[in-house]
C-alpha cells in the first residue's frame, strides 16, 4: 500500500462480524447512527471456488442460487431487507439515478430488475439502500446528513474521468439542498496505487488529474491511484477534506479479504458498498 493510498489511518476503520462473514464499517460515521455505510468482503459466504465465498456478482458465471444467498447473507448482517435494497446495472458511465421506495427490491436479488445503465444511485427516502458492487474499482457513498439523503457511486477509470463523483455531489445537493460543506464522504477498499499500472490511454483519459499518477514506466505506463484523484474531485466539489474517509486497503493487496479482478482476472467475484439512511437507530 503507497502512501497516497493511506488517506485514512489503520484505526479508522473497525468491522462487525456475526459467524465467518464481516462486514467494514467507517469511523466518520459514528457520529451518525442513523447512516448506514458498510463495506462486504469475500469471506463468509456459499460460493465455490473461484469465486469464494460471499461473492455478490449476478454477472458473474458465479451459481446463482449461492450468490442469492450471499446478498441475503449481507443483507442480513447489515440488517436490512432485501425489499428495501436497490442495484444498478453498472457501465462504467457518470449516470447517476434518483430512485425511491417504489424502486425498492429492484436488482437486490435478480439482474433482471436492477436499475439500468448506471453507475450511481441516489435517494432522499429512509429505510432505502443502495448497493454498488466492485472488484478493484474505488466505490462511494456521500451522505448529506443527519438525513436528508445519501448517493452511491461505482467509479472506475472511465467513470473517474468523467467525475462521476462530483455528478453525484451535484446531484445530492440539488435534491436535499443542504450545503455541500456538510456532507460526509467514504472511499471504499480499492486497488490502490501501489498496483494499479495503466496505460497511456488511462493517463490521458484523467490527464485533468495528472497528480493522481504516482510514477511513470516510460512513456506509455504509469501507476494511478484512483482514489487520490475521487477524493480531490470530492474536494474541488465542496466536501472538506476533513468530512473525506478513505478506507486503506489496496484490493489487489488483501486477496484474501476482496476480489481483485486486475490480480485473477474475470473468473472472479464482487464484493460491495451498502449505504442508506436508517428508518430509526438501531440498538448497539
Amino acid at each position: 500500500m503507497s502512501a497516497s493510498d493511506r488517506v485514512a489511518s489503520e484505526g479508522r476503520t473497525s468491522e462487525k462480524e456475526r459467524g465467518d462473514a464481516s462486514l467494514v464499517e467507517f469511523a466518520s460515521l459514528r457520529a451518525f447512527p442513523e447512516l448506514l455505510g458498510v463495506v462486504s468482503t469475500r469471506v463468509g459466504g456459499f460460493s465455490k471456488p473461484p469465486f469464494d465465498s460471499l461473492n455478490l456478482g449476478l454477472s458473474v458465471p458465479d451459481h446463482v442460487n449461492d450468490v442469492v444467498r450471499n446478498r441475503r447473507r449481507l443483507f442480513e448482517l447489515a440488517e436490512v431487507a432485501p425489499a428495501r435494497v436497490v442495484v444498478c446495472r453498472q457501465v462504467h458511465s457518470n449516470r447517476v439515478a434518483e430512485v425511491g421506495h417504489e424502486d425498492g427490491g429492484r436488482g437486490a436479488l435478480e439482474t433482471e430488475t436492477a436499475i439500468p445503465e448506471c453507475d450511481g444511485l441516489l435517494t432522499t427516502e429512509r429505510d432505502l439502500y443502495l448497493l454498488v458492487q466492485s472488484a478493484d474499482c474505488p466505490t462511494v457513498a456521500i451522505f448529506a446528513p443527519p438525513s436528508a439523503g445519501v448517493t452511491v457511486v461505482h467509479s472506475g477509470w472511465r467513470g473517474t474521468a468523467h467525475e462521476i463523483a462530483r455528478c453525484a455531489v451535484e446531484k445530492l445537493h440539488a435534491a436535499t439542498d443542504v450545503a455541500v460543506s456538510e456532507f460526509r464522504a467514504v472511499l471504499a477498499p480499492a486497488i490502490g496505487g501501489c498496483c494499479y499500472e495503466v496505460g497511456a490511454e488511462v493517463v490521458d483519459a484523467i490527464a485533468h488529474a495528472e497528480s493522481g499518477v504516482r510514477s511513470r514506466h516510460g512513456e506509455d505506463k504509469a501507476m494511478l491511484c484512483l482514489r487520490s484523484v475521487i477524493a480531490r474531485q470530492l474536494e474541488d466539489a465542496g466536501i472538506p477534506k476533513a468530512n473525506i474517509e478513505t478506507h486503506p486497503h489496496c484490493t489487489h493487496c488483501s486477496p484474501g479479504r476482496y476480489y481483485s479482478y486486475r490480480l485473477t482476472g474475470a473468473r472472479t467475484g464482487r464484493f460491495g458498498l451498502l449505504a442508506g439512511i436508517r428508518e430509526r437507530v438501531l440498538d448497539s
